[in-house]
Parts: C-alpha cells; structure tokens; sequence
C-alpha cells in the first residue's frame, strides 16, 4: 500500500514536459546576450533532463505499463474460452430447474464466474465479462426462438431481436462480472494472512 502511495507522490511531484522550470522562467527576465547564453545552456541542461524522463517512460513502457494487467496483455484467448465454457455451462445447469429457468439460469451463469474467480490466480475479468455477455445473449436468444413454436419465436426474434441481445449482454456482462468480483474477492480473503 505505501509503495503504491509513493509511486503517486513521485508521480504527482514530477513536472511536466510543458512546464517552465524556474530556472528557465529567470532566464527570460535576463538580457539578450545572457538569454541567448542561457538559453543555450538551459537547452543542454532541459535536453538532459528530458532525455531521463522520455527514457525511463519508453523503458517502463509509460503509464500504460502500470496497469494492473495479470499477464502483462489486456485479453487472453485462453482465459476467455474456459470463461465462456463455464459461463455456457452454468447457464444451461441453471436453466435446467424447471418454471424458473429464467432466472436460475443467471444464478448459474453467477455460480460459474464466482467459481472462475475463486480458482482462477489471474483475474480475468474482462475475459469473464465478454464470454458472460455472449452466453447471455446467445442463451436468450436461443431461448427466445424455441418459445410457442419455432415460427413465433422467429416472429419474436425477428421483431425483437436487438432488444433481447441487448438486454442478454447487459445482464449478463453484470451477473458475470459480480460473480467474478466476489469469487476473487472470497479468495483474497481466504488467503490472506491475518
């Protein structure tokens, strides 16, 4: 926690590749030939001071290197196709209860990225919440054209097709990230040292 809040202090303290030091805002209240003087070596003095920061930014890979990426890559494949097996998985289990599918096919979709979380050592959550979102939306899909017969369920697709896909990415983009939320947080919890 304090290295973090260190990594900020630095960060907030460090100036800005616009801003005039004070060194060179004396500068500028001088003559023409010391300004031209110190101008020059100001320049030789900014070009050092520069190069160390521009350096040190291309090395560490600048700010974008300091987010809180598992692997060092924003979105894994492999991730995402054992995400979106549970999340398929669990949406099947849950809608297999009988008068309630519809709603217990989210506590499955819940339960399965719950357990991702929990077992899971990387998060992964934008893995999770895309492979939810699709097997939402696919599973209402799916579920929407075996409604009453497969010609009103195509009538219904057919008229309310993006509706329902919206709604099924929505929720399940939510339900999955929640569970994924609460399963790594369980797991933080459980193997931290007290």
């Amino acid at each position: 926690m304090s290295e973090r809040m260190d990594e900020l202090e630095e960060l907030a303290n460090s100036d800005l590749p616009g801003e005039a030091t004070d060194d060179e805002a004396a500068g500028s209240d001088t003559t023409a030939d010391d300004s031209v003087s110190s101008a020059e070596a100001s320049s030789g003095a900014e070009a050092s001071t520069e190069a160390t920061p521009a350096t040190d930014e291309t090395s560490s890979g600048g700010l974008r290197s300091r987010l809180p990426t598992p692997s060092g890559t924003l979105f894994s494949l492999r991730r995402f196709l054992i995400a979106l097996a549970l999340a398929v998985g669990g949406l099947v289990v849950g809608g297999a209860v009988p008068f309630v599918g519809i709603v217990t096919r989210y506590v499955g979709l819940f339960a399965a990225t719950f357990g991702y979380g929990l077992v899971g050592s990387d998060s992964a959550y934008t893995e999770v919440s895309l492979a939810g979102a699709v097997a939402a939306a696919v599973t209402l899909l799916l579920g929407t054209l075996s409604t009453g017969g497969f010609v009103l369920g195509a009538d219904l697709v057919g008229r309310y097709g993006i509706t329902l896909t919206g709604v099924g990415v929505g929720i399940g983009l939510l339900v999955a990230l929640v569970g994924h939320y609460f399963g790594r947080d369980l797991r933080e919890g459980l193997t931290q040292d007290i």
